[in-house]
C-alpha cells in the first residue's frame, strides 16, 4: 500500500498543528498464512491481512498513536486531527468512531519508557 506524498505530507502538518513535536505515519498490509499439521494431516489452516495506516505524535514526554484501517485520505486527515487534538489534552485513553471506523487511541508518557 502506497499513499500519494502530498497526502503524506497534509496529514503529517495536520498531526503537527496543536505543536507536536515530531510525528509519523506506519503503513501496513500484511497477509498471514499458518497450517498447523499432526502426522502429516492437516489439524488446522488460518490465514488473515493486517491492514491500515497509524499516525504517531511525540510532544514533550507525551506520545499518541492512532490507528485505522481506511487509507482514505479523509480518513488519514480526520485520525490525524484526532490526535493533534487529544497529544494537547491530559493523557487518556480514547475509543472514537470516525467514519465508521473504530478508532483506539492511546497517550503514555514517554518518561516512564525511559526509566
Amino acid at each position: 500500500m502506497i499513499i500519494k506524498q502530498e497526502t503524506a505530507l497534509k496529514v503529517i502538518d495536520k498531526a503537527l498543528s496543536t505543536g507536536g513535536d515530531f510525528a509519523e505515519i506506519f503503513l501496513q498490509d500484511t497477509r498471514n498464512s499458518n497450517i498447523g499439521m499432526i502426522d502429516g494431516a492437516v489439524e488446522s489452516a488460518v490465514s488473515g491481512r493486517s491492514y491500515g495506516a497509524g499516525i504517531r505524535i511525540f510532544f514533550d514526554e507525551q506520545c499518541i498513536y492512532v490507528y485505522t484501517n481506511d487509507t482514505s485520505e479523509v480518513s488519514l486527515m480526520d485520525s490525524a486531527a484526532q490526535a493533534a487534538a487529544a497529544i494537547k489534552g491530559n493523557p487518556i485513553d480514547l475509543d472514537i468512531t470516525i467514519n465508521n471506523v473504530k478508532i483506539l487511541i492511546i497517550t503514555q508518557s514517554l518518561f516512564h519508557h525511559l526509566m
